[in-house]
């Protein structure tokens, strides 16, 4: 039964990414709200009704406003940085826990085994459609997760606070259930099902055949009549520890590193190579871009619009799930309809990204807000563009190394983003809070420019 389920698991792959999504979803809500408590109560020493309604601008004095501006502007910088729960120990102490990720890459080891498995196991006429699948999951899952968190979560009253103002335990004890199904999964996803299924079975058929004995002696099935069980129950663990130390030195060996490096700085011919650098720099800037904006938009919620948690998880839900219904329509009218250039392409979803950012950060006020992510529905749909036209260009033996690069500078643009935009946050909080959305917009531009000249400069790889 087990051995049937590992070999017929071909749902669980996606299921596993969802799951492992949604947990995330609800650990960004959970940790942003009690990051900002922590803040509020902590370091500022502001009492439970001043930390509760802290989204209400219009409850606070001049003096109180100064203070609540500066912990929605801590909070900003604080919310990728933290990872620890407890709730009396200083927020600083929380930017030690990161360094557990050095050792595991986080969401970059992640990003790169999801990316290395599509390109492999799929059909270059197939790539745009699995990375639209794959974008929708990873819009979908955290938005459902946020929603649950939102939904969850609420302030204690007076014979259950201590010194917590919320149930952050409850969306914790979620996020610890997730993980132990989604530890489960791992052990029966297997990747590349097939190639490990043709060594699995040349590898039983060759101990079948003939089984070395202790002088290194071929021994006939008469001799392992007598010695057989001993014989294959050694085998069978040192195959399973030669497998777990072959899986260390892959994680810890630098000649991967280096073999990765020289894959992504060789030469290629038809200007692959600057196209590929083109191309992941765009990325970078796209994700420092989103990423940076994601860093500080639930203090930028509370000090534009004045949403409290359940009314901020509804709103992100709303900008995560509409532009994906719309992504998934555009993608088959543009691409599979239309058969629209790349350059175009480029132009038209960007654009759109554009305009979308310059509303937001020019009129302060929900509704347009609403309005302009719609506008900018269309700008999740470049990712796709790029990352296919990237498996086109690269081998697909050489797609899990390049990925692999391109996952790990990418994981600059979290850190680079964050802090680029808390700090602008934290500067113009007070007199100019949009002012963030009109730097995305500034930095989509760059980002159409360069694809524009990517698109034009260097010879078509399809031609």
């Amino acid at each position: 039964m087990w051995n049937f389920i590992r070999q017929n698991n071909y749902f669980l792959f996606d299921l596993y990414i969802f799951l492992f999504i949604f947990s995330y979803g609800i650990y960004i809500l959970t940790t942003g709200w009690l990051i900002q408590d922590k803040i509020c109560r902590n370091l500022f020493n502001q009492s439970r009704t001043f930390c509760e309604y802290i989204n209400e601008k219009d409850r606070f004095d001049e003096n109180e406003i100064i203070i609540r501006d500066e912990i929605l502007a801590f909070g900003a910088m604080f919310n990728n940085y933290a990872q620890c729960y407890y709730f009396e120990l200083s927020p600083y102490y929380l930017l030690l826990v990161n360094l557990t990720v050095c050792l595991t890459g986080g969401m970059t080891t992640f990003l790169a085994a999801i990316n290395r498995c599509i390109v492999v196991n799929s059909s270059p006429e197939f790539h745009a459609i699995y990375f639209t699948i794959l974008h929708v999951i990873l819009v979908i899952a955290p938005s459902l997760g946020t929603l649950i968190a939102g939904s969850n979560i609420h302030f204690l009253d007076d014979n259950e606070q201590n010194t917590q103002l919320r149930n952050y335990n409850q969306n914790f004890i979620i996020m610890l259930g997730i993980s132990l199904v989604s530890l489960l999964m791992i052990l029966l996803i297997k990747v590349e099902r097939d190639e490990t299924m043709k060594e699995t079975i040349g590898d039983s058929d060759s101990e079948a055949l003939i089984s070395p004995d202790m002088n290194n002696n071929i021994s006939d099935n008469t001799n392992q009549s007598v010695n057989g069980i001993s014989q294959r129950l050694f085998t069978v663990r040192e195959t399973k520890f030669g497998k777990i130390r072959k899986i260390i030195r892959t994680f810890f060996d630098f000649e991967n590193v280096r073999q990765t490096y020289h894959c992504f700085i060789k030469p290629r011919p038809i200007h692959a190579r600057e196209q590929i650098f083109f191309m992941v720099f765009i990325l970078f800037l796209f994700l420092t871009n989103m990423t940076g904006i994601d860093s500080i938009f639930l203090q930028f919620s509370q000090q534009v619009y004045q949403l409290d948690a359940q009314e901020y998880s509804f709103i992100s839900v709303y900008i995560k799930i509409l532009p994906t219904i719309v992504l998934l329509i555009s993608s088959y009218v543009l691409i599979n309809k239309l058969q629209l250039k790349d350059g175009t392409m480029f132009a038209l979803t960007i654009t759109s990204g554009f305009i979308s950012q310059v509303l937001i950060g020019t009129f302060p006020n929900l509704l347009i807000f609403l309005v302009a992510i719609f506008i900018g529905a269309l700008f999740n749909l470049a990712t796709i563009v790029i990352k296919t036209k990237m498996a086109k260009i690269v081998a697909a033996d050489e797609a899990g190394k390049i990925f692999s690069m391109t996952s790990t500078l990418e994981s600059l643009s979290p850190t680079l983003g964050a802090l680029i935009f808390s700090t602008i946050f934290a500067s113009s909080i007070s007199f100019y809070p949009t002012m963030c959305f009109h730097i995305a917009a500034l930095i989509t531009v760059i980002s159409l420019i360069l694809a524009l000249f990517q698109d034009v400069y260097f010879k078509n790889y399809d031609q």
